[in-house]
């Protein structure tokens, strides 16, 4: 799958790819910032063995990632391979994830579709207040 019309430009200072990750105790969730240009899964898949060893220690398996301010500049076969990743010891399978984009695009579509084919529990969002009531709803 190609990536369709031209990859979106970013404000300056943002093409930089950079991620936040914080446990919210009081309402027991990871939010997780993304912003700028994702050009590589790696740090994306590092990123979700790190969050498997935080949540050994807190129990949750929750977690909002906030991708509002990214853009994912990869091809579609790596977007399989980071599902493959996720699915195999981080966060798939009995993670519960909302992913909040500022709009769906065909490579969001094809990283939604796979990871359900997978059996996640994951659901993508434009909307922060619903991601969030989504994603803290038992």
């Amino acid at each position: 799958m190609e990536r369709e019309g031209k990859v979106k430009p970013m404000p300056a200072g943002r093409d930089t790819f950079k991620q936040e990750h914080r446990f919210v105790p009081e309402r027991n969730y990871y939010d997780c910032r993304l912003t700028g240009r994702i050009t590589s899964i790696e740090p994306l898949i590092e990123a979700g063995r790190k969050l498997v060893k935080m949540a050994e220690a807190t129990g949750c398996r929750r977690y909002l990632n906030d991708m509002r301010e990214s853009v994912f500049d990869v091809p579609a076969e790596d977007i399989l391979r980071l599902v493959t990743a996720h699915s195999q010891g981080s966060v798939g399978q009995g993670w519960k994830r909302a992913l909040l984009v500022e709009k769906m695009d065909p490579l969001l579509q094809l990283y939604d579709l796979a990871t359900v084919n997978r059996n996640s529990d994951l659901k993508i969002f434009t909307d922060g207040e619903e991601a969030l009531r989504w994603l803290l709803a038992d």
